[in-house]
């Protein structure tokens, strides 16, 4: 299959991490890949992009992933993009390719029928942004193209969630299509990265590094190290590299403190469970005895079955 892969990145120091090489050097085997990062970048920090890209951009347009999406369509034209038999929109929000790449698009070929598919999904009722892909009568839809044409600068990720990220499977359905999603048994890409990783998915979500603010929602992150190389090949220095670049020690989560930390996290981890209570905007939770009293957040009624 004939495949083009828009690739969004940021780094707040405006530097491309070797993750970054290493994740777009695996896609360049499966797709012809452009990259464009909201972020001022040197040429040089580009430069080690360029044996695996048909072409590198950097500059600060505010409107996140979406809106790198869109400069890429707008650089290439949508005659260009009608070319290919599908689309991948990736970011670089992950480590990849945990497990080979060649796994998900065996299986995601296996459907030619579909207009969309993603790796996963997120609260049940819509696909996760760092890749999916999208397939002619979607991507050439009339409401697709409407929708590229209104991204705009955002302030706050999560209205970017709102605006953008939960109505792609609205275009799907409006443009008569159909869309899976490849793996729905983990929980939540953020939280249970381990159990991700023993699932053999094939990324792994940079946030349960980086937001301090959620660590206690984690799965057990000390001793991280061994458990990857235990159960992958991904090389961790990478890992470690991209998280020294962005101000955190890798070696912070085992030290005695964090252990200790860790193990009240767990706990508290089984309290939220049984009492919680959430409002946030148009999400309205309150679970009190591990009854749920309240959730406004939508039913996921749209989700089709994994692959």
């Amino acid at each position: 299959m004939k495949r083009l892969c828009l690739f969004a990145g940021f780094h707040p120091k405006g530097q491309i991490s070797e993750y970054v090489v290493h994740y777009v050097r695996a896609l360049s085997q499966v797709a012809d890949v452009y990259y464009w990062a909201d972020c001022d970048m040197p040429q040089q920090e580009l430069d080690k992009l360029l044996p695996y890209v048909r072409s590198a951009r950097a500059q600060r347009h505010g409107k996140y992933d979406f809106g790198s999406w869109q400069a890429l369509i707008y650089q290439l034209g949508w005659e260009f993009v009608a070319k290919y038999e599908e689309c991948l929109f990736v970011n670089d929000s992950v480590f990849g390719p945990i497990f080979p790449l060649e796994n998900v698009f065996q299986k995601s070929d296996a459907q030619p029928q579909l207009g969309a598919w993603a790796l996963n999904s997120f609260e049940g009722t819509h696909f996760g942004s760092f890749f999916f892909a999208l397939r002619p009568p979607v991507l050439l839809s009339t409401g697709f193209k409407q929708f590229i044409e209104q991204i705009a600068p955002q302030q706050d990720v999560g209205d970017v969630i709102r605006l953008y990220e939960k109505k792609l499977p609205q275009l799907v359905q409006e443009a008569g299509a159909n869309y899976k999603v490849l793996n729905n048994r983990i929980p939540s890409v953020f939280n249970d990265w381990k159990s991700a990783v023993r699932d053999r998915w094939p990324v792994l979500k940079i946030q349960p590094f980086t937001r301090k603010t959620l660590y206690a929602d984690r799965q057990w992150l000390p001793g991280w190290r061994t458990f990857l190389k235990k159960h992958t090949d991904y090389p961790v220095e990478l890992i470690e590299s991209h998280l020294r670049s962005v101000g955190i020690d890798p070696d912070l989560f085992d030290t005695p403190s964090f252990w200790i930390k860790s193990v009240w996290w767990a706990l508290q981890r089984g309290r939220r469970k049984a009492f919680r209570i959430h409002f946030h905007k148009q999400e309205r939770i309150c679970i009190l005895f591990g009854i749920t009293l309240l959730n406004t957040e939508p039913s996921g009624k749209h989700l089709v079955a994994e692959l």
